[in-house]
């Protein structure tokens, strides 16, 4: 099963928690829905230093139909909220991770806090999405040999007749097509990387960084393994945010 682990860049952090979003509403019935943080201590990975927390982020599950009660009576049933419980890695104030959870889950919580926040200043967590320049990280990683590139997604170019493509393969960075894709105007939206494994008879970790930040491991993998996997990427990969 694939794990996904999102980069976020944080503007604000609280000074104390836990903290809470301001109460919002669809504007599918009255049902209100808020997001709350709270911490949790240490990460099990230690090589760098992280704070994680928890965030609760509520949603609406849409129903229309009838619903019977326990006393036998029937109701019209428009909505129900259901929360979507969900880890997070903080570096330093200044990164956050979120993990656990669908990219779109947590870009909505993320987007909710920062957008109906708390009326106290010292209780907002701001964050955004990044934008990785995947031109030049692909070549750190050629130069390092931190990961061996796979593949990538092409977008944008100027090559008549071609919107996106995906060029995959072994020795995929020395072909005429990636390199007429990559000097055509367009932009890497994807790499897919090979990691070396967490011990020598491991093998080969396959996954996928986005632009925006979005690690894809394609292994399931607990906490400690997957962010001994993802930091060191994220972490070179922060000289390339635009």
């Amino acid at each position: 099963m694939a794990r996904s682990i999102k980069l976020y860049q944080i503007d604000r952090f609280p000074e104390t928690f836990p903290i809470e979003s301001a109460e919002v509403n669809s504007g599918e019935g009255s049902t209100s829905f808020k997001t709350t943080v709270k911490e949790l201590g240490k990460s099990e990975y230690t090589k760098t230093p992280l704070d994680k927390i928890q965030i609760i982020h509520q949603i609406g599950d849409k129903f229309e139909g009838k619903g019977i009660l326990e006393d036998g009576t029937i109701h019209e049933i428009i909505a129900v909220a259901t929360e979507e419980k969900f880890p997070c890695f903080v570096k330093e104030k200044k990164f956050l991770y979120t993990s656990g959870t669908k990219r779109v889950i947590s870009e909505h919580a993320i987007k909710r806090l920062k957008n109906h926040p708390d009326t106290d200043p010292k209780k907002r967590l701001d964050a955004k999405s990044v934008k990785i320049d995947l031109v030049k990280f692909k070549e750190h990683l050629q130069d390092s040999q931190e990961g061996a590139i796979r593949g990538g997604w092409f977008r944008g170019m100027k090559v008549a007749n071609v919107e996106v493509a995906y060029l995959g393969g072994g020795t995929v960075t020395e072909s005429e097509d990636w390199e007429k894709y990559e000097t055509s105007g367009g932009t890497i939206s994807a790499l897919r990387i090979d990691i070396p494994g967490l011990d020598e008879e491991e093998e080969t970790i396959k996954t996928l960084l986005t632009k925006d930040g979005n690690l894809v491991l394609y292994k399931h993998l607990g906490e400690y393994q997957s962010l001994s996997i993802a930091i060191p990427i994220f972490d070179a990969a922060e000289a390339f945010i635009i």
